[in-house]
């Protein structure tokens, strides 16, 4: 998927860099980045999105049938594709 700025508005961006993998630090003092699964009311809480519901469900919609965010759980979570996309977005800011 190649990005381009009409592709996606803010909110899709926010929604992108809210999933980014988070490093952690494991046994021995190894860094590595994991990406987390994040329920609805974690995303609008952790944006401060209070009565956007609606948007972000229409965004989640429009990522899972590209495949950038898979369903799991009670959740989403980021995928290959879509961390790519995220390192295309950083390039571009």
């Amino acid at each position: 998927m190649a990005f381009s700025a009409g592709q996606l508005d803010r909110l899709e961006v926010d929604l992108l860099k809210f999933h980014a993998p988070k490093p952690s630090v494991g046994q021995g003092g190894q860094v590595t980045f994991e990406t987390k699964s994040y329920s609805l009311q974690d995303v609008i809480r952790g944006l401060d999105l209070k009565g956007r519901e609606a948007m972000i469900q229409r965004a989640y919609t429009k990522f899972c049938a590209q495949g950038v965010i898979v369903r799991s759980g009670f959740g989403y979570k980021l995928t290959k594709k879509g961390i790519d996309l995220i390192n295309q977005i950083k390039k571009f800011q």
